[in-house]
């Protein structure tokens, strides 16, 4: 998983980490707006259709290649 800065994380059980996340957003919009450009460009970038094209081209291309060796 890569760490993109697009949210919180926040283990299981731990309420006043996540009471306090929620405050922050509340109180810095602006963050969550700039969160929420980023995200959108995170995934045209890592889940355009041309990529996703590619990346199962690369993998076709690797499963022949151990296929013919």
């Amino acid at each position: 998983i890569k760490d993109e800065s697009l949210g919180w994380v926040i283990p299981p059980g731990n309420s006043e980490l996540f009471v306090k996340n929620v405050l922050d957003i509340y109180e810095e919009k602006e963050k969550l707006n700039n969160i929420g450009t980023k995200a959108r460009e995170v995934a045209e970038k890592n889940y355009s259709s041309s990529f996703v094209i590619n990346e199962y081209k690369n993998l076709v291309d690797t499963f022949f290649q151990e296929t013919v060796q």
